[in-house]
């Protein structure tokens, strides 16, 4: 072997042995900031919610609650209609459950 096929064989091991030693120490990282648990975690998230291919699957509805049951967010259908509160008659937002100025319950 002449000293150019001898340099191209020793810069390939260098790439070769860099790549290895960078994949382990991206493990490692990964392992450290618990990414890969995360990722994870997140899959499941997403599939559950793609599963029912209900209104959470498709953006529609507003989370109110989460119970402590896992059983899932209470999801309410956006109302449409304007509302104000019946002790003093200010404008409120349609999923509020309590007025903002006077704390009555709007439910």
């Amino acid at each position: 072997m002449d000293d150019t096929s001898k340099l191209l064989v020793m810069l390939l091991a260098a790439l070769g042995v860099g790549f290895a030693v960078f994949m382990i120490l991206r493990e490692v990282m990964c392992w450290y900031y618990k990414i890969n648990r995360m990722v994870s975690l997140l899959e499941d998230i997403r599939d559950v919610l793609r599963k029912d291919g209900g209104p959470v699957a498709a953006g529609a509805g507003r989370v109110t609650e989460l119970p402590g049951n896992n059983a899932g967010p209470e999801i309410r259908p956006p109302k449409d209609e304007p509302c104000s509160c019946a002790a003093c008659g200010t404008p409120t937002s349609p999923n509020d459950k309590f007025c903002p100025k006077c704390g009555a319950s709007l439910g």
